[in-house]
């Protein structure tokens, strides 16, 4: 009994001793700014709090990556349970998804909707109501429920809009002027449009990545490209 408790409590150890070095590695590759090498390091080591405060702390990363594949790989890995359950992991992933298979962001974006409007968090309900009305736009097809996220989209936007990063600012305009252009809602199209262009231009280095209207179609027309084949 004694000898297996020592074996119960040795395997423990290594298994304490392993989560430890995975976090590490996660906050090393942090600081070296390379965020997909980290979610590998949390997730592997299943930890699973740090990882949902990790990518709400990252969550522009998510809106202007160009590693959308990667991410998405990465992410397809946490179990559904912890989705379910977290609020940030599976807004980040339909960010990614987006660029992805935008067809298969709706139930993702209902429910972090949902969850972020229990917990009383603007940023993530706006953020939802963006992703929604892109998939309305090009998926669904549904004028009213567009309507309906493109007016708490605006809304919040006005309430909240002094609050949101640069990055998040360039996400919103483009939903906006895309929700503008397909409700037919009495709205300026070309205001929204115009300040998408503007926001490009405040980032050093070049305009940013953002899943827009030309990347979606192309993600779209690969996809029914691979259908057909």
């Amino acid at each position: 009994m004694l000898h297996g408790f020592q074996t119960y409590a040795t395997g423990k150890s290594e298994k304490i001793d392993i989560e430890l070095f995975l976090i590490q590695a996660a906050d090393y590759e942090l600081e070296q700014n390379y965020l997909p090498n980290a979610l590998k390091y949390l997730i592997k080591a299943k930890t699973y709090s740090k990882l949902e405060q990790v990518i709400k702390e990252n969550i522009d990363s998510f809106i202007i990556t160009k590693h959308e594949h990667t991410l998405f790989s990465i992410l397809s890995d946490i179990p559904p349970t912890i989705f379910r359950n977290s609020l940030w992991m599976p807004l980040a992933y339909s960010l990614v998804t987006k660029c992805v298979s935008l067809e298969k962001t709706e139930h993702m974006l209902l429910h972090t909707l949902m969850n972020f409007e229990k917990h009383n968090n603007h940023i993530g309900v706006l953020l939802s109501c963006c992703g929604l009305i892109s998939y309305q736009h090009f998926i669904g097809g549904d004028i009213i429920k567009c309507r309906k996220y493109f007016h708490k989209a605006g809304e919040l936007f006005k309430a909240h809009g002094n609050e949101l990063s640069q990055y998040k600012l360039l996400e919103i305009y483009t939903a906006l002027a895309i929700g503008c252009i397909f409700t037919e809602e009495e709205c300026d199209t070309k205001k929204y449009s115009g300040q998408s262009r503007i926001s490009r231009k405040h980032f050093a280095g070049g305009q940013p990545f953002i899943c827009t209207e030309s990347s979606i179609l192309r993600s779209l027309r690969t996809a029914k490209e691979h259908r057909t084949v």
